[in-house]
């Protein structure tokens, strides 16, 4: 998930550069749940507003699993099931280190693909002349919301159990 990560991370600095060509003067900023235009904003307002949250899913989940793949990493920070399990020999915290890292790169690229969603559909809410969000975008989020929540349940559940995942 790592390349998928850092490839919607690319689509999503690409699509930041369009919509700075293509977005109008007034920009449709946020949507209701029916897809209508609640909030409006400029154009600088919006691309600052996009880029401001794309570097910050870049920085904080990136650099969380940059340092999930550290054995430097102080375990004892992390909240996790069977924590005591996972810590007691040095073959589990480095099984247990990869495990965070591909977590937390699924959790990056799905929430860049909202993001990558959002901003796609923000651009051609703001060109239409009845700016909504689209049907498409509202539905491919909340299926990306579905997936991170679905891995979140799962991880909990069954990722970190100690009888599934014995080491020799």
């Amino acid at each position: 998930m790592r390349y998928v990560f850092w490839l919607l991370v690319a689509a999503y600095t690409g699509l930041l550069i369009w919509a700075a060509f293509e977005l109008p003067e007034r920009v449709p900023m946020h949507f209701n749940g029916s897809g209508e235009v609640d909030n409006w904003g400029s154009r600088g307002s919006a691309l600052l507003t996009f880029a401001l949250i794309g570097a910050g899913v870049v920085v904080l989940f990136g650099g969380m699993a940059w340092l999930a793949g550290r054995k430097s990493l102080n375990v004892g920070w992390i909240n996790l099931p069977h924590k005591e399990w996972w810590t007691e020999t040095p073959q589990r915290v480095a099984r247990l280190h990869i495990l965070l890292r591909e977590d937390l790169y699924f959790m990056a690229a799905v929430t860049m693909g909202i993001l990558v969603v959002a901003l796609a559909s923000t651009v051609w809410a703001g060109q239409q002349s009845d700016p909504r969000m689209p049907s498409w975008a509202m539905i491919l989020i909340g299926v990306l919301v579905a997936a991170i929540i679905a891995r979140a349940i799962w991880m909990v559940a069954r990722r970190y159990r100690p009888q599934e995942l014995e080491l020799p």
